[in-house]
Protein backbone atom coordinates (compact mmCIF):
# COMPACT_ATOMS: atom_id res chain seq x y z
CA UNK A 1 0.00 0.00 0.00
CA UNK A 2 2.84 2.35 0.82
CA UNK A 3 4.58 1.63 -2.50
CA UNK A 4 1.41 2.24 -4.43
CA UNK A 5 0.84 5.56 -2.68
CA UNK A 6 4.36 6.76 -3.50
CA UNK A 7 3.91 5.82 -7.13
CA UNK A 8 0.63 7.72 -7.38
CA UNK A 9 2.16 10.75 -5.66
CA UNK A 10 5.14 10.68 -7.99
CA UNK A 11 2.90 10.47 -11.01
CA UNK A 12 0.81 13.40 -9.80
CA UNK A 13 3.90 15.52 -9.15
CA UNK A 14 5.27 14.73 -12.63
CA UNK A 15 1.96 15.70 -14.24
CA UNK A 16 1.87 19.04 -12.50
CA UNK A 17 5.47 19.84 -13.54
CA UNK A 18 4.71 18.99 -17.19
CA UNK A 19 1.67 21.24 -17.19
CA UNK A 20 3.72 24.11 -15.77
CA UNK A 21 6.33 23.68 -18.53
CA UNK A 22 3.64 23.72 -21.21
CA UNK A 23 2.03 26.86 -19.79
CA UNK A 24 5.41 28.56 -19.60
CA UNK A 25 6.15 27.73 -23.23
CA UNK A 26 2.72 28.95 -24.31
CA UNK A 27 3.30 32.25 -22.48
CA UNK A 28 6.67 32.67 -24.15
CA UNK A 29 5.13 31.96 -27.57
CA UNK A 30 2.38 34.49 -26.91
CA UNK A 31 4.95 37.11 -25.93
CA UNK A 32 7.01 36.46 -29.07
CA UNK A 33 3.86 36.60 -31.21
CA UNK A 34 2.87 39.92 -29.66
CA UNK A 35 6.35 41.31 -30.27
CA UNK A 36 6.24 40.19 -33.90
CA UNK A 37 2.80 41.76 -34.38
CA UNK A 38 4.00 45.02 -32.83
CA UNK A 39 7.11 45.06 -35.01
CA UNK A 40 5.09 44.39 -38.16
CA UNK A 41 2.63 47.12 -37.18
CA UNK A 42 5.44 49.62 -36.57
CA UNK A 43 7.10 48.76 -39.91
CA UNK A 44 3.76 49.23 -41.70
CA UNK A 45 3.18 52.57 -40.00
CA UNK A 46 6.73 53.65 -40.84
CA UNK A 47 6.27 52.84 -44.53
CA UNK A 48 2.93 54.62 -44.61
CA UNK A 49 4.34 57.72 -42.95
CA UNK A 50 7.36 57.71 -45.26
CA UNK A 51 5.08 57.60 -48.29
CA UNK A 52 2.93 60.43 -46.96
CA UNK A 53 5.96 62.55 -46.10
CA UNK A 54 7.44 62.00 -49.55
CA UNK A 55 4.19 63.17 -51.11
CA UNK A 56 4.05 66.28 -48.90
CA UNK A 57 7.67 67.16 -49.68
CA UNK A 58 7.05 66.83 -53.41
CA UNK A 59 3.98 69.08 -53.20
CA UNK A 60 5.87 71.70 -51.18
CA UNK A 61 8.80 71.69 -53.60
CA UNK A 62 6.49 72.01 -56.61
CA UNK A 63 4.62 74.90 -54.96
CA UNK A 64 7.88 76.62 -53.99
CA UNK A 65 9.23 76.25 -57.52
CA UNK A 66 6.07 77.83 -58.91
CA UNK A 67 6.28 80.74 -56.47
CA UNK A 68 9.98 81.43 -57.02
CA UNK A 69 9.96 81.04 -60.80
CA UNK A 70 7.09 83.14 -62.12
CA UNK A 71 8.31 82.73 -65.68
CA UNK A 72 7.09 79.16 -65.99
CA UNK A 73 3.93 78.39 -67.91
CA UNK A 74 2.04 77.40 -64.78
CA UNK A 75 2.11 80.89 -63.24
CA UNK A 76 -1.13 82.60 -64.28
CA UNK A 77 -0.76 85.57 -61.90
CA UNK A 78 1.57 86.77 -59.21
CA UNK A 79 4.28 89.21 -58.25
CA UNK A 80 7.63 89.49 -60.04
CA UNK A 81 8.99 93.01 -59.51
CA UNK A 82 5.37 94.06 -60.03
CA UNK A 83 1.91 92.50 -60.46
CA UNK A 84 1.33 90.47 -63.61
CA UNK A 85 -1.20 88.30 -65.40
CA UNK A 86 -0.05 85.71 -67.93
CA UNK A 87 -1.44 82.95 -70.11
CA UNK A 88 -0.41 79.34 -69.32
CA UNK A 89 1.70 79.09 -72.49
CA UNK A 90 3.52 82.38 -71.74
CA UNK A 91 2.52 84.03 -75.03
CA UNK A 92 0.42 86.75 -73.39
CA UNK A 93 1.44 88.85 -70.40
CA UNK A 94 0.18 91.99 -68.67
CA UNK A 95 2.31 93.92 -66.17
CA UNK A 96 0.51 96.52 -64.06
CA UNK A 97 2.24 99.28 -62.12
CA UNK A 98 1.80 102.90 -61.17
CA UNK A 99 3.53 105.98 -59.82
CA UNK A 100 2.44 108.95 -57.70
CA UNK A 101 4.44 112.08 -57.01
CA UNK A 102 2.90 114.59 -54.60
CA UNK A 103 4.77 117.74 -53.64
CA UNK A 104 4.42 121.11 -51.96
CA UNK A 105 5.99 124.05 -53.77
CA UNK A 106 6.42 127.71 -53.07
CA UNK A 107 7.42 130.51 -55.41
CA UNK A 108 8.48 133.71 -53.65
CA UNK A 109 8.44 136.78 -55.85
CA UNK A 110 8.83 140.48 -55.06
CA UNK A 111 8.21 143.53 -57.16
CA UNK A 112 5.49 144.52 -59.58
CA UNK A 113 4.28 142.97 -62.81
CA UNK A 114 4.21 144.94 -66.07
CA UNK A 115 0.63 145.95 -65.32
CA UNK A 116 1.64 147.46 -61.96
CA UNK A 117 0.20 144.68 -59.78
CA UNK A 118 2.33 143.04 -57.07
CA UNK A 119 3.60 139.53 -57.64
CA UNK A 120 3.12 138.06 -54.15
CA UNK A 121 3.74 134.41 -53.26
CA UNK A 122 2.41 131.28 -54.92
CA UNK A 123 2.40 128.01 -52.96
CA UNK A 124 0.45 124.82 -52.39
CA UNK A 125 0.25 121.05 -53.02
CA UNK A 126 0.10 119.40 -56.41
CA UNK A 127 0.08 115.94 -57.92
CA UNK A 128 3.03 116.28 -60.23
CA UNK A 129 2.57 112.73 -61.55
CA UNK A 130 -0.13 110.16 -60.99
CA UNK A 131 -0.12 107.48 -63.63
CA UNK A 132 -1.09 103.90 -64.36
CA UNK A 133 1.27 101.83 -66.47
CA UNK A 134 0.46 98.72 -68.51
CA UNK A 135 3.07 96.72 -70.40
CA UNK A 136 3.83 93.19 -71.52
CA UNK A 137 3.62 91.14 -74.69
CA UNK A 138 0.96 89.66 -76.97
CA UNK A 139 0.98 86.72 -79.41
CA UNK A 140 4.54 85.88 -78.30
CA UNK A 141 7.28 87.61 -76.23
CA UNK A 142 8.69 89.34 -79.34
CA UNK A 143 5.63 91.65 -79.52
CA UNK A 144 6.00 94.15 -76.67
CA UNK A 145 3.45 96.86 -75.82
CA UNK A 146 3.43 99.85 -73.46
CA UNK A 147 0.43 102.03 -72.52
CA UNK A 148 0.48 104.74 -69.85
CA UNK A 149 -2.14 107.20 -68.71
CA UNK A 150 -1.29 110.20 -66.50
CA UNK A 151 -4.10 111.61 -64.36
CA UNK A 152 -2.12 114.60 -63.13
CA UNK A 153 -3.24 117.05 -65.74
CA UNK A 154 -4.45 115.73 -69.05
CA UNK A 155 -5.09 118.42 -71.61
CA UNK A 156 -6.74 120.93 -69.31
CA UNK A 157 -5.05 120.34 -65.95
CA UNK A 158 -8.34 119.21 -64.37
CA UNK A 159 -7.19 115.72 -63.39
CA UNK A 160 -8.46 113.98 -66.50
CA UNK A 161 -6.22 111.30 -68.00
CA UNK A 162 -3.66 112.32 -70.59
CA UNK A 163 -2.21 109.58 -72.79
CA UNK A 164 1.58 109.50 -72.74
CA UNK A 165 2.88 106.12 -73.93
CA UNK A 166 0.95 104.05 -76.47
CA UNK A 167 3.47 101.95 -78.37
CA UNK A 168 4.08 98.52 -79.85
CA UNK A 169 7.59 97.08 -80.36
CA UNK A 170 8.54 94.08 -82.49
CA UNK A 171 11.81 92.32 -81.66
CA UNK A 172 13.42 91.37 -84.99
CA UNK A 173 16.34 89.50 -83.45
CA UNK A 174 20.10 90.13 -83.50
CA UNK A 175 19.56 93.31 -81.46
CA UNK A 176 17.18 94.96 -83.95
CA UNK A 177 13.61 96.07 -83.32
CA UNK A 178 10.87 98.39 -84.59
CA UNK A 179 8.60 100.59 -82.42
CA UNK A 180 5.43 102.34 -83.61
CA UNK A 181 2.95 104.56 -81.78
CA UNK A 182 3.45 107.37 -79.30
CA UNK A 183 6.59 107.55 -77.16
CA UNK A 184 9.51 109.81 -76.22
CA UNK A 185 11.59 111.08 -79.12
CA UNK A 186 15.18 109.78 -79.00
CA UNK A 187 16.98 113.07 -78.56
CA UNK A 188 17.77 114.31 -75.05
CA UNK A 189 18.91 111.86 -72.37
CA UNK A 190 17.16 113.78 -69.60
CA UNK A 191 13.88 113.35 -71.48
CA UNK A 192 14.43 109.63 -71.98
CA UNK A 193 15.03 108.91 -68.27
CA UNK A 194 11.64 108.07 -66.79
CA UNK A 195 9.76 110.43 -64.47
CA UNK A 196 10.35 108.43 -61.28
CA UNK A 197 14.12 108.27 -61.90
CA UNK A 198 14.85 111.98 -62.13
CA UNK A 199 17.42 113.66 -59.89
CA UNK A 200 15.03 116.30 -58.56
CA UNK A 201 11.32 116.86 -58.45
CA UNK A 202 11.21 117.49 -62.19
CA UNK A 203 13.35 117.82 -65.29
CA UNK A 204 15.52 120.88 -65.77
CA UNK A 205 14.75 124.19 -67.47
CA UNK A 206 17.21 123.12 -70.17
CA UNK A 207 15.06 120.06 -70.93
CA UNK A 208 11.92 122.19 -70.92
CA UNK A 209 13.42 124.38 -73.66
CA UNK A 210 15.24 121.79 -75.76
CA UNK A 211 13.62 118.45 -74.96
CA UNK A 212 11.38 117.07 -77.69
CA UNK A 213 8.97 115.17 -75.44
CA UNK A 214 6.46 112.75 -76.95
CA UNK A 215 5.71 112.26 -80.62
CA UNK A 216 3.95 109.77 -82.86
CA UNK A 217 5.83 107.83 -85.50
CA UNK A 218 8.02 104.82 -86.20
CA UNK A 219 11.47 104.07 -84.76
CA UNK A 220 14.24 101.64 -85.65
CA UNK A 221 16.08 100.26 -82.60
CA UNK A 222 19.42 98.51 -82.29
CA UNK A 223 21.31 97.44 -79.17
CA UNK A 224 24.45 95.41 -78.55
CA UNK A 225 26.62 94.96 -75.50
CA UNK A 226 28.52 98.21 -76.11
CA UNK A 227 26.40 100.27 -78.53
CA UNK A 228 22.75 101.20 -79.01
CA UNK A 229 20.97 103.43 -81.50
CA UNK A 230 17.46 104.75 -82.20
CA UNK A 231 16.40 106.38 -85.49
CA UNK A 232 12.96 108.03 -85.53
CA UNK A 233 10.56 109.29 -88.21
CA UNK A 234 7.45 111.09 -86.97
CA UNK A 235 5.01 113.97 -87.16
CA UNK A 236 7.19 116.47 -85.32
CA UNK A 237 4.35 117.99 -83.31
CA UNK A 238 6.39 118.13 -80.12
CA UNK A 239 7.72 121.47 -81.35
CA UNK A 240 5.96 124.63 -80.15
CA UNK A 241 2.81 124.23 -78.08
CA UNK A 242 2.37 120.48 -78.34
CA UNK A 243 3.09 119.98 -74.62
CA UNK A 244 0.82 121.48 -72.00
CA UNK A 245 2.50 124.46 -70.30
CA UNK A 246 1.22 123.42 -66.83
CA UNK A 247 1.78 119.66 -66.89
CA UNK A 248 4.49 119.06 -69.48
CA UNK A 249 2.26 116.36 -70.97
CA UNK A 250 1.35 116.13 -74.60
CA UNK A 251 -2.05 117.69 -75.23
CA UNK A 252 -4.87 115.49 -76.43
CA UNK A 253 -5.06 115.49 -80.24
CA UNK A 254 -2.14 117.91 -80.61
CA UNK A 255 -0.16 115.03 -82.09
CA UNK A 256 -2.40 114.72 -85.10
CA UNK A 257 -2.16 115.56 -88.81
CA UNK A 258 -5.21 117.80 -88.25
CA UNK A 259 -3.38 120.00 -85.75
CA UNK A 260 -3.27 123.58 -87.04
CA UNK A 261 0.37 123.96 -85.98
CA UNK A 262 1.54 120.63 -87.34
CA UNK A 263 4.94 119.97 -88.86
CA UNK A 264 5.24 118.09 -92.14
CA UNK A 265 7.62 115.48 -90.67
CA UNK A 266 10.44 115.07 -88.20
CA UNK A 267 13.66 113.04 -88.07
CA UNK A 268 15.58 112.27 -84.88
CA UNK A 269 18.40 109.90 -84.01
CA UNK A 270 20.46 109.10 -80.93
CA UNK A 271 23.48 106.83 -80.54
CA UNK A 272 25.17 105.80 -77.29
CA UNK A 273 28.44 104.00 -76.59
CA UNK A 274 28.84 102.24 -73.23
CA UNK A 275 32.32 102.44 -71.74
CA UNK A 276 31.53 100.59 -68.51
CA UNK A 277 28.59 99.21 -66.54
CA UNK A 278 25.36 97.62 -67.79
CA UNK A 279 22.69 99.32 -69.86
CA UNK A 280 20.31 99.01 -66.90
CA UNK A 281 22.73 101.23 -64.96
CA UNK A 282 21.62 104.15 -67.12
CA UNK A 283 17.90 103.82 -66.41
CA UNK A 284 18.51 106.58 -63.87
CA UNK A 285 21.10 109.29 -63.34
CA UNK A 286 22.98 107.94 -60.32
CA UNK A 287 24.54 104.79 -58.87
CA UNK A 288 23.67 104.24 -55.24
CA UNK A 289 26.11 103.03 -52.63
CA UNK A 290 27.14 99.45 -53.34
CA UNK A 291 25.92 99.53 -56.95
CA UNK A 292 28.16 99.29 -59.96
CA UNK A 293 28.98 102.59 -61.64
CA UNK A 294 28.81 103.20 -65.36
CA UNK A 295 30.01 105.56 -68.07
CA UNK A 296 28.78 106.22 -71.56
CA UNK A 297 28.85 108.90 -74.25
CA UNK A 298 25.96 109.86 -76.52
CA UNK A 299 25.27 111.92 -79.61
CA UNK A 300 21.85 112.99 -80.85
CA UNK A 301 20.28 115.27 -83.44
CA UNK A 302 16.93 116.07 -85.02
CA UNK A 303 15.43 117.79 -88.01
CA UNK A 304 11.86 118.95 -88.51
Amino acid sequence: AGTTALAIAGSAFGGVESDNDALSQIAELKQELAELKQQDSQDWLTEQRSSEIRGIVQDVLADADTRTSFQNSGAMAGWNKGFFLASPDGNFRLNVSGFAQVRWTMNNRSGDDVDGSSFGNTYGFENADTYLDFSGHVVDPSWQYHVRGNFSGGATGDGSMGLTFASLTKDLGDGFGVTVGQFRTPFMRETLVDDNHQLGVNRSVQEADFGLGFDQGIQLNYASDAFRMNAFLGDGNYVGDSRNANTGLIDVNSNSPWNTTQSDYSLAARGEYKISGDWSTFDNFTSFKGEEGGMMVGLAGFYT
